[in-house]
């Protein structure tokens, strides 16, 4: 019988020092100033329709390819490319950023297709609700098939304005944030939720990333 190797202890854990992503101050005191440029790290945002969730959403995907220079797969589900709404949010939003890369599949098999090519660094499916062939969960556990993507999960919210995987599989992700649209103001802001990557801000102005 083979010896063990001996383990890693503690302070020696404690004392390692991990590459994080190199983002710009607005968008690492929401996101977090631990992001790690290797490995894998996993967000879920939520929140009623028109509360801003693509926008910021697309806003961070275009902050990561420009800051790391990889290539960012963004699943627009939701909305059809034939439909322009995408055409539309991205000229709107001034993301023209050729690392990015829109598919629109509500069939899971075509994303998991696209993944395993191994040219995505990050992952974002708007939203883990609307695959036609498989549920909430099983898009989540994307994660372990793919320990090389970090992935950003969007999600519609239930009549208790909640969505049902923050219930049930947060465990499954490391940070949760929800947007919210003040009908008064017009006002679209994200609140963090619960995060392990040391954000300093709690909330912000969506619009004002």
């Amino acid at each position: 019988m083979q010896p063990l190797p001996p383990l890693p202890t503690a302070a020696s854990i404690a004392q390692r020092n991990f590459p994080v992503l190199p983002l710009p101050s607005k968008y690492a005191a929401l996101f977090g100033t631990k992001l790690p440029r290797l490995g894998q790290w996993k967000i879920l945002l939520y929140g009623e329709p028109g509360s801003g969730k693509s926008s910021l959403a697309l806003k961070f995907a275009n902050e990561l390819a420009k800051t790391t220079g990889k290539y960012v797969l963004y699943n627009a589900n939701e909305e059809p490319l034939e439909s322009n709404s995408v055409n539309i949010r991205l000229k709107s939003l001034g993301i023209h950023d050729p690392r990015i890369h829109i598919l629109d599949a509500r069939n899971f098999d075509t994303l998991k297709s696209y993944l395993a090519t191994g040219k995505y660094a990050y992952c974002f499916v708007d939203s883990l609700n609307n695959f036609d062939d498989v549920s909430d969960k099983e898009v989540l556990e994307l994660t372990t098939s793919f320990p090389n993507t970090s992935f950003v999960f969007l999600s519609k919210v239930d009549n208790d304005n909640k969505p049902e995987v923050e219930k049930n599989f947060q465990h499954l992700v490391f940070a949760i944030y929800v947007t919210k649209l003040n009908i008064k103001t017009g006002e679209h802001t994200v609140f963090l939720k619960k995060s392990r990557y040391a954000p300093t801000s709690r909330q912000a102005d969506i619009f004002a990333l």
